[in-house]
């Protein structure tokens, strides 16, 4: 018998609703939950949470890099996806210690009294101190063996939860489908400096070359969307018009280049022996282009001052 396919919101036939979306992730993605309303806590419980994150953060950031997460967290935004994960789990975690600490000491007690002897071999209430944040009458009751013990314990615990989230395939896809809006301004940024030389082709064995007819269609683009459906229309058409001016290979290769080609490709695709032959058609291309069009040829020169208007 096959396992019965989970339901998920692409089975549906419609968007789905504002509720449908909050209880799919919370069902499907536990890290996105928000158990606690911190701003309800007392100043108290405030400052073992507070503590108990920082302890979750620094073992994160350790064990991360087993994972494949090599860069420090500070070349990163808040809202890049691994930093998101990091910051969901340990309210989650922190939270919870501190709630089970406070109002549950029982459980604590529990979880303590049923480690094996193998595990701790003296000086037990000192280690729950350390670990629940609370006061340590005699640190000398702490062996080294003891450290070692705690951190093994606690090392185990972070990378069982890292495999839960499947952390590693997280950070595999955010490097390899990066954003500028992942990146912090920090100084020494080699996360950003590696991302944005991929991004801009730097280095590219063949140098990519993006003509000015080509960026100010991008700017068009995105300024669509404030056009009105009659000035939409008459661009189009006057867009339409002088593609009738150009031959076909112009046509073609100014086509390829709106796509995003680089002007390797397009020699491919055309059966051009090398570029150049290319970068010189679309200089050509520009310049018909500010004939063309007398008002862009006038917006064009402003801002490039040192070429006069012919």
């Amino acid at each position: 018998m096959e396992p019965r396919k989970r339901k998920t919101l692409l089975d549906l036939d419609r968007l789905p609703t504002q509720k449908e979306l909050r209880e799919f992730f919370l069902a499907n993605d536990w890290s996105a939950r928000k158990p606690y309303d911190f701003d309800k806590w007392s100043q108290e419980k405030i400052e073992d949470k507070n503590y108990s994150q920082s302890l979750f953060n620094k073992i994160w950031h350790k064990i991360s890099r087993k994972h494949g997460q090599k860069a420090s967290p500070r070349c990163y935004t808040k809202d890049y996806p691994p930093e998101v994960l990091r910051s969901n789990v340990s309210d989650i975690v922190s939270g919870s210690v501190t709630e089970m600490v406070n109002e549950h000491p029982e459980v604590v007690q529990s979880i303590f009294d049923n480690l094996s002897d193998d595990f701790l071999s003296g000086g037990l209430e000192t280690v729950k101190a350390i670990m629940t944040g609370q006061e340590i009458d005699d640190p000398q009751t702490l062996t080294d063996e003891d450290i070692a013990k705690v951190d093994r314990f606690v090392d185990n615990a972070m990378d069982t939860l890292m495999k839960t989230v499947d952390y590693d395939t997280l950070v595999a896809v955010c490097r390899e489908y990066g954003a500028p809006e992942d990146f912090s301004d920090i100084k020494t940024n080699f996360p950003r400096t590696e991302f944005e030389e991929k991004y801009d082709h730097k280095k590219a064995k063949t140098k990519v070359t993006y003509s000015t007819l080509a960026a100010d269609y991008a700017m068009d683009v995105e300024r669509i969307n404030s056009y009105s459906p009659a000035e939409l229309a008459e661009s189009s058409a006057f867009v339409a018009d002088f593609y009738q001016v150009l031959d076909e290979i112009d046509l073609a290769i100014l086509k390829l280049k709106i796509e995003g080609k680089n002007l390797e490709e397009i020699a491919d695709i055309l059966g051009f022996r090398t570029h150049s032959a290319i970068h010189k058609r679309i200089k050509r291309i520009q310049q018909q282009y500010l004939d063309f069009d007398p008002d862009f040829r006038k917006e064009y020169y402003k801002k490039h001052k040192n070429k006069k208007v012919s």
